[in-house]
């Protein structure tokens, strides 16, 4: 976090140390180690899910964690786009729940929930992103809709669809 507040990615993806150093001169990025009041209005997760080499099921404990320190800072009208690479049924059953407990907020109601996809391979992930459509499924029409408007700020072509199961499965397959 020390090093990418001071401009340094640590990994190669072209063009996105100058990236990096214009929005946190312009003071539009910072990153933090936790949570705390409230800091942003769109939450994106995305983490690594690794397998469990003898049970071949995934290791979801970071996705989990980062729902739980979202879902006590989350407030009304917030956004929570799930990026990470998960099985059909894991936003709904496993990241749902936790930020409605920790919040005390109804997905769909109080909070905006959906899924997208991140779909890009690692040295051309800024060109990707801009030229790949962002697909998107939500907990509701309006969770997709907002998200949308997250993702339009970024890529030019968006994709929604009618579940967050629908943009888990575009991943998987």
């Amino acid at each position: 976090v020390e090093r990418l507040n001071r401009g340094e990615v640590g990994f190669y993806e072209k063009g996105l140390e100058p990236l990096l150093k214009f929005h946190l001169k312009g003071k539009s990025a910072r990153f933090v180690t936790t949570l705390k009041d409230n800091l942003a209005d769109v939450y994106i997760i995305c983490v690594g899910t690794p397998v469990d080499e003898k049970t071949n099921r995934p290791i979801n404990d970071a996705m989990v964690q980062a729902a739980k320190d979202i879902g006590k800072n989350l407030k009304p009208n917030d956004v929570v786009i799930l990026r990470s690479t998960v099985a059909v049924g894991t936003t709904r059953k496993t990241v749902l729940p936790v930020l409605e407990k920790e919040s005390g907020l109804k997905a769909g109601r109080d909070f905006y929930l959906a899924f997208a996809p991140e779909r890009v391979v690692e040295g051309n992930a800024l060109e990707e992103i801009k030229n790949i459509p962002q697909v998107i499924g939500g907990i509701n029409k309006q969770s997709v809709q907002e998200a949308a408007k997250v993702l339009q700020t970024i890529s030019p072509s968006v994709v929604t669809l009618d579940s967050l199961e629908e943009a888990e499965l575009v991943k998987m397959v």
